[in-house]
């Protein structure tokens, strides 16, 4: 339960129902509550084709801090780059990725795709959140795409949530 001087700083973060996503990841330790009818993205999640996510190589941290909801409460984080492998299907689709951490200052999560920069958030004060949103494509019969999170030198990047949704016709 939040004190009343935490409730008061909590604001409120809408995320997309997984019926309607591609990819709808809640990610923190294998351990703590995943947001209904999302799936676990967690240190153990290893890139699985048949899965259509995971990670490729270096594998990140996890924290739970037990505040706020389910999808804020618990992140993934590391100081190194990561890459987090994504099935994409054909057409367009944005993968939208939540940052932020309920105790402390979150400094900047950086989002390259085929070693691109594609998203930076600003450095957000403890209990902000923020949503980055990448423009991904999945060609004519879908591909593999790799999204490389990482943060400046001798900083720590947080995820939340990663989730994927299909664009609709333009």
């Amino acid at each position: 339960m939040l004190d009343a001087s935490l409730r008061s700083l909590a604001k409120a973060v809408v995320v997309p129902p997984a019926s309607r996503c591609v990819h709808a990841l809640d990610a923190g330790p294998d351990s703590a509550p995943v947001l209904k009818d999302y799936t676990r993205l967690s240190p153990s999640s290893g890139w699985q084709e048949c899965a259509g996510f995971g990670w490729v190589g270096n594998t990140p941290d996890a924290t739970d801090t037990g505040l706020f909801d389910v999808v804020r409460r618990d992140y993934v984080r590391d100081s190194a780059p990561t890459v987090l492998r994504l099935k994409l299907p054909a057409g367009r689709c944005t993968a939208h990725l939540l940052t932020g951490d309920p105790n402390t200052l979150n400094r900047s999560l950086i989002v390259r795709v085929d070693g691109i920069e594609k998203a930076r958030s600003e450095q957000l004060d403890g209990r902000e959140f923020t949503w980055l949103r990448i423009p991904l494509d999945g060609g004519s019969s879908g591909r593999v795409v790799d999204l490389e999170l990482s943060a400046k030198e001798d900083e720590t990047w947080h995820l939340s949530a990663c989730v994927v949704v299909a664009d609709g016709p333009s």
